[in-house]
């Protein structure tokens, strides 16, 4: 997941969910950036689920997920298989 606003820019990996009370905590794994944890409540989950039910953007996501993540698998396999090839990642680093 991918948090941008004002006040951060954050790259947010699921590591562990667990349930304290009411709500589920979402913590990153360990050596992924600086210790997270998000609260999640049971009425931010009935917000989450109102606004996908009322966007049409939302539902189609939700419908075509399948579609999107092999997209995304296929586009992420392309890019670290291309990383050390020409005009790739590698050469940017090796300027002689």
């Amino acid at each position: 997941m991918k948090v941008v606003s004002k006040l951060a820019d954050i790259e947010f990996q699921v590591g562990t969910v667990k349930r304290e009370g009411n709500e589920l905590v979402v913590a990153n794994p360990p050596g992924h950036g600086i210790a997270t944890q998000v609260y999640v409540r049971p009425s931010d989950v009935l917000e989450v689920l109102k606004a996908v039910l009322l966007s049409r953007a939302g539902l189609v996501f939700v419908l075509a997920f399948p579609l999107f993540w092999w997209r995304a698998r296929k586009e992420s396999r392309n890019s670290t298989s291309n990383r050390d090839g020409p005009g790739g990642n590698a050469s940017i680093n090796k300027p002689w």
